[in-house]
């Protein structure tokens, strides 16, 4: 064999290889197309199916929205469920509760032992006791402000937090609070309609819990005549204060800067979806 019939076979070789691999990669992201498509459609299915018996909207128009959910409509209360991804690898979901909330603080309930990082990963420590040793053997509890954990999670909260593990297979839940949302969010994939609508039954409980809270706290406050933190609301959009310029929707109070309203076309609470604010 001479040189040029070498050259040309490891050429043809070479050319072999290249054309065998191209066709690989184009067969798996063919295989993940489809896959993913399949994941969507049956993503869409739960939504509409839950959607239609709670009289809520679903949103699952990849153009409308990156996380297919469903949000209220009025007179119902401004809240959405949505199915976000489990991990880029993962065709499995999370269901995640969400709603607006006014003049809470900062709390998390985090199952021990949870795969996943809490939010405030730094803050150490053994977290908050609110008087439940089984509770807090299966949950960790931290908050900006004790007393709020404290009044948050009673008995009726704590009953909701077993009800929501008892959907579907037995997955914790993992609630936050902030001074703009609740949300909780199940360790686990629910696969009927039934479910989905089960777990929005629980965070609309939840939600009464976090607005007694907050009635609550500002009644403590009052009578021990501490008067309110200098602080002002930070927008949702860009996450600065709101101070000038500040607009407020309509339906559930979010407060934003006028040009990120502007920029989101509207409320940026996906739970919400408003398109009206005021001055």
């Amino acid at each position: 064999m001479n040189e040029l019939t070498a050259q040309i076979l490891i050429w043809a070789v070479g050319l072999t290889l290249f054309v065998l691999i191209v066709a690989a990669m184009r067969l798996t992201l063919a295989r993940r197309d489809r896959r993913l498509k399949r994941f969507s459609v049956r993503r869409r299915r739960l939504l509409v199916a839950a959607a239609y018996e709670l009289r809520a909207e679903p949103v699952a128009d990849p153009k409308l929205a990156g996380v297919p959910h469903l949000k209220s409509r009025p007179p119902d209360p401004p809240y959405g469920l949505a199915l976000a991804p489990a991990g880029e690898e993962m065709d499995d979901y999370f269901p995640i509760f969400e709603a607006p909330v006014a003049g809470a603080v900062f709390l998390e309930v985090w199952p021990s032992g949870s795969t996943y990082p809490p939010l405030r990963v730094s803050m150490g420590g053994d977290g908050v006791s609110i008087g439940d040793p089984a509770f807090e053997a299966a949950y960790i509890v931290r908050a900006d402000d004790p007393h709020f954990a404290r009044a948050l999670l009673g008995p009726e909260a704590r009953d909701l937090f077993e009800q929501g593990r008892r959907i579907g297979a037995g997955g914790r839940l993992r609630l936050n609070v902030d001074r703009l949302r609740l949300r909780i969010q199940k360790e686990e994939a629910l696969a009927s309609p039934r479910d989905l609508v089960s777990l929005v039954r629980v965070g609309l409980g939840m939600l009464e819990r976090v607005r007694d809270a907050v009635e609550s706290r500002a009644a403590v406050q009052f009578f021990d005549a501490a008067p309110p933190p200098d602080s002002k609301p930070n927008c949702p959009v860009c996450g600065a204060g709101v101070a000038d310029g500040r607009v407020a929707c309509r339906r559930c109070r979010t407060p934003h800067h006028r040009e990120c309203w502007d920029y989101a076309r509207g409320c940026s609470m996906f739970a919400c979806g408003e398109t009206r604010f005021s001055l």
